[in-house]
């Protein structure tokens, strides 16, 4: 963990305010896991800026363990009923724009992913946000199915024993 990481100011209720505009698919997408996951606009935007910077090894392991549960045909039918959001900003009437605080790590972080690629800091906003809400929507799927089919997976894990918090 990095200097800015570990800062007692890097709190992101007290960061300076952001304001971004979304395309309203993207906006939905991450309304909707904010209500799913329990949390509000601003902390489901901070996990899906943290997890597009730090996460996305982990998030490509955790999909492809999900899909080797299932019938590769299966999964192709599922990922492609799911609707794809998309980072461009799109037309100015369906654009929604919002307010968010996040950390000086965040902010660091994505000044370097955009100048790293050559774009604007809102346009990786942009990138990383709608890669959260898609990779969000293929894992919620995938376990679903897993799910609703009563897998060896879920007889697996519901064997495990329980581990102790010591």
């Amino acid at each position: 963990m990095d200097e800015a990481m570990k800062n007692k100011d890097s709190n992101s209720r007290t960061a300076p305010k952001v304001m971004v505009r979304l395309n309203s698919q993207c906006h939905e997408g991450l309304t909707d896991l904010a209500l799913q996951h329990g949390r509000s606009m601003n902390a489901e935007c901070v996990m899906g800026l943290i997890s597009w910077l730090d996460h996305q090894k982990r998030c490509a392991l955790i999909r492809k363990m999900l899909i080797s549960q299932l019938d590769e045909a299966d999964v192709a039918v599922l990922l492609a009923k799911l609707p794809v959001v998309t980072e461009e900003p799109g037309l100015a009437s369906d654009k929604i724009s919002t307010m968010l605080r996040y950390t000086p790590y965040i902010r660091d972080r994505i000044a370097e992913q955009a100048k790293t690629h050559e774009v604007s800091v809102h346009s990786m906003l942009l990138t990383a946000l709608a890669w959260w809400v898609n990779v969000s929507r293929q894992v919620n799927a995938l376990l679903e199915a897993i799910v609703d089919q009563g897998g060896a997976l879920q007889a697996q894990l519901l064997d495990q024993p329980a581990r102790s918090a010591a």
